[in-house]
């Protein structure tokens, strides 16, 4: 009878650990971070260590494009995921395109395939709108959840930091 009992919570303590063991998992939930959202820049940087970033001082690109991000409000900048697909916009352009990526190796790859531009900005403008279709064009790893994504090019030296809700006075 004691034997059987044993063996009974033996067996429960079994499954409840395959269990807790099962749940783990180290691959990101790209459906939650990326398809149906729409990210905000917040800001372009360098870093010198893209796993440990958070923890180091990161260095903003320019001086002036907080200010212009700022002042233009949320809907200048920003990406929608849909399934697969993605549409952009900065100041002087909008492009869209396809996109996939790999939660485990935190990868990511985008193929512009439409894309339109307008004038009547500041080169500084211009040059961020660039920086920041350059850092979407060239990005291959992203880290992130569903708070916060950046994405980092080929050398992980450079990223942009997208967020989902930018408290601006333009919005």
């Amino acid at each position: 009878m004691i034997t059987r009992i044993l063996n009974k919570i033996t067996f429960v303590l079994f499954i409840g650990i395959l269990g807790v063991f099962a749940g783990c998992n180290d691959e990101d939930d790209i459906e939650a971070i990326f398809i149906g959202q729409t990210w905000y820049v917040g800001d372009f940087y360098t870093t010198t260590n893209w796993k440990d970033d958070n923890n180091q001082k990161a260095v903003n690109t320019y001086e002036n494009n907080k200010n212009i991000i700022r002042d233009y409000g949320r809907n200048r900048f920003y990406i929608t995921f849909e399934d697969k697909t993605f549409t952009a916009k900065g100041i002087t352009n909008t492009f869209s395109g396809t996109w996939s990526a790999d939660g485990k190796e935190n990868t990511i790859t985008f193929l512009i395939t439409d894309g339109s531009s307008s004038s009547g900005t500041t080169a500084l403008e211009r040059q961020i709108t660039m920086d920041f279709y350059n850092s979407i064009k060239n990005a291959k790893f992203y880290r992130g959840n569903t708070i916060w994504v950046k994405l980092y090019p080929e050398d992980k030296k450079r990223f942009v930091q997208l967020t989902k809700n930018r408290k601006e006075k333009n919005q």
